[in-house]
Order: structure tokens, then sequence, then C-alpha cells
């Protein structure tokens, strides 16, 4: 539905635009596809809503001192959208043939003017229109400008998202359908018109643009360990989705799994957690199915499974005068894996850099330590990262550091 895709192509088009944290992971950006029947408002939804929402909500940030210290780049009060049709384009290179301009007198290359308008901006969006309608030779071309931003000699700042949109190849004018390479570079989400939504805007209302959603500033410092968590340890017991087309997992010619589209799912998931969205969400559902294709379906029964509490959350009880963690684990995690996985995530959490870090790495073995004699097995990968980064001047319970040796000494341990 175009309510969830508009929302997560909102939440893609922003997250390049704030500072990242150094422990993060992954590219700026994150590229959409959006695929829908002719007329259905794609294009008018990236260029007549999207890109008026986000650069009024870029004028909020840069003016409030505490959110645009987070911005990337300063932001020069434009933001730029700009369009390449790609059967428009050329097939040797996105850049364009040069092209006489008579009343400039010089050569102009249209795809490079709008790369480079889009790259001066800091802020804004490259759109590729009417994908599947391009050759493949196009198509092959445009690949590192998704990926990576780069066209050329130009190099597009993370803070420029990366749009692409089509028909389907059966409904396209000389339509075609994309290679696994072009796939697994995009988010691919469906796109159609609610009703509700275009009479809305028929009547004078917002339409679609009430489903634009905000990115907070600090999203990945808050959310990205958490997401991380829960998906590796999916991979961990999954091995072989890890990417399906290696495995052979994989039919047909739609998204799959690879290490990049998992990435971008751990950092879309944190951007669903920063909405208040649980991961079991049909949000984040929606996401990574035009991720990781059919996976997704093993990952959403998966994660509807973990429903651990927020580690943030249980690390900042533990560092309150008088706090009690324990009281914030729900008694649906009563099971080993879900403790498991909760252990982990609030070590993670606890290691990661921070003015506090001291503080709290040592409330972090108020969660963790209480497992270490009734359940040792369950506290045993959070032991490891603890151990993996111990702050200096850190106090290390007794009971954690009798363990460290034991299981050192029978090797389970690293030394």
């Amino acid at each position: 539905m175009s309510e969830s895709s508009m929302k997560l192509l909102s939440l893609a088009t922003q997250m390049g635009w704030y500072k990242k944290p150094s422990w993060s992971f992954g590219g700026g950006r994150l590229p959409v596809l959006l695929e829908g029947v002719p007329g259905c408002g794609k294009t008018q939804a990236i260029k007549r809503v999207l890109g008026p929402a986000l650069q009024k909500r870029l004028d909020q940030v840069s003016k409030d001192p505490e959110l645009a210290k987070y911005l990337a780049h300063e932001y020069l009060g434009k933001f730029a959208v700009g369009t390449l049709v790609v059967p428009q384009t050329s097939p040797e290179t996105i850049e364009g043939i040069p092209v006489p301009d008579f009343t400039a007198k010089e050569l102009s290359r249209y795809p490079l003017d709008t790369i480079k308008a889009a790259a001066e901006s800091v802020y804004g969006i490259l759109f590729f229109d009417e994908v599947t309608s391009g050759q493949e030779a196009t198509g092959a071309s445009i690949m590192t400008t998704v990926q990576d931003g780069i066209a050329g000699s130009t190099t597009l700042p993370d803070t420029v998202a990366i749009h692409l949109a089509c028909n389907p190849p059966d409904q396209a004018a000389a339509g075609r359908d994309l290679s696994l390479p072009e796939i697994n570079r995009v988010m691919k989400l469906s796109w159609e018109m609610p009703p509700a939504a275009f009479l809305d805007f028929l009547n004078g209302g917002k339409g679609l643009a009430a489903e634009v959603a905000m990115l907070p500033p600090d999203w990945e410092d808050k959310h990205l360990i958490k997401a991380s968590t829960l998906i590796s340890n999916f991979l961990r017991v999954h091995p072989r989705l890890q990417n399906t087309v290696q495995s052979g997992v994989h039919k047909g010619d739609g998204p799959w799994a690879s290490e990049r589209s998992w990435t971008n799912a751990i950092r879309m998931l944190a951007a669903c957690f920063s909405l208040g969205e649980l991961a079991s969400s049909s949000l984040f559902y929606n996401a990574a199915k035009g991720m990781v294709g059919g996976t997704a379906d093993s990952l959403s029964e998966w994660l509807k499974e973990m429903d651990i509490p927020d580690p943030e959350l249980l690390l900042a009880e533990a560092m309150r005068k008088g706090g009690d963690p324990m009281h914030l684990i729900p008694e649906t995690v009563n099971r080993p894996d879900k403790r498991k996985v909760m252990l982990e995530s609030v070590a993670r959490c606890a290691i990661r850099d921070h003015k506090d870090k001291l503080k709290r790495w040592e409330a972090a073995w108020e969660i963790v330590g209480p497992f270490l004699d009734t359940n040792p097995d369950e506290a045993q990968e959070a032991l490891n990262v603890l151990n993996s980064d111990v702050p200096p001047g850190a106090r290390v319970p007794e009971a954690a550091s009798k363990l460290w040796k034991i299981r050192r000494a029978a090797g389970i341990i690293p030394g």
C-alpha cells in the first residue's frame, strides 16, 4: 500500500542526512525503487509531495541549534529534486553524450547537468524514472550511481538520496525485467494510490503528504544496535539465508537477500524503531520484503518471537539510583534464545562510544550479572562482548571474573 510505501520512502530519503555514530556501519543512503501501474502517481509523489515536505523539514532542523548540530553538512536552503528519464539517457555512460548548446556556446550533457545540480544542492533527491523502459546497458551504467552516488567524475554526498520508479515490465513501454544486481541495490516497494488519499488531495487536503515520516537525528545512535543484534542473531540461526542467490534459496526475479540488503534491512529496522514501531510491524515487513524478498516471511516470524525490551531502557533503569532493570523484562522473555539476544543487545549498547561509557558498562552487569549463576550459557555472548572492550578503571564483578577464568581455561573464551 502507498501509505506504508510513502512512509518508508521518506525514511530512506533522510538516512544520509545526519552524522553517523563512529560505530555505525553501512552506507548513508538507501535507494528505493517504486513499482506501480502507469499513472498511479509515483513521479508526483517524489517531486510534488516528498520534495517539498522534506525541504520544510530541513528548514526547521537548520534553524534549531540542537538539531542542526546533527546534520552531516551545512544546509544551503534548497532541497533539489533532479529527474533523469532513463530511456532518454545514453547507454554508454550515465553522464550522457555531449550536445552543442548554441546559446551558451558550449557542449551540454543533460544527465550530467542534473547530477551536478543535485551534488551542488548538498541535500536533495536524484530520481531515475521509467527504469524498466531503459536499455539493459543503461541499467548497467547507472548501478554505481545508484549504489555509491558516483557518476563519472561527480560523486554525490550521502545527503542526496537516490530513488527510482518504474512500471511493471509487462506494463512498461519497451519493458524489461531488472537484473539481479540492479534489484539488489534498492528497496523495492509496490506503489498504488489509495482512494482516500487521492480524494483528499482532490479536495485540497494533504493526501499522501500526511504519510511522510520524519526521521529523528539520533535514530542510529538509539536504535541501530538493537536492530543489528536482532537480525544478526536471525542469520546466526539461518546461515543459508545470508545470501539467497549464493545458497540457491532465491527463486524468481524479485528482491533477494545479500550482505548488502541485510545491512540495509538493519538500518531500516532501526529507522522503524525510531518511529515507535515494533520489529514485527507490518511497516518493517513491507520494507524487508523489498530488500530480502521471500526471506522476509521467515524473518518476520522470528522477530515476532523475539519481543525483547529496549536495551537502552534497561541500561537507563540500571543507572538510575535505586533502579531495578529486572522489573522491565516482560514475562514473555521466557526462553533461553530470547534472554540470550536481550543480554547481547544490552552488552553491545554498553560498549559503544558514549560519554558515560564506564557507567553504562558497569550498569550492564546489573542486567547480565544475575544470569551468570543461574543461566551462564545464556549470558555467554554478552560476557564475550563486555570482555572485548573493558573501559579503563571499570570494576569487573567477581562472578564475571571467575567465570571468565574458568571458561578461558576451558577454551570457550579466546585468550
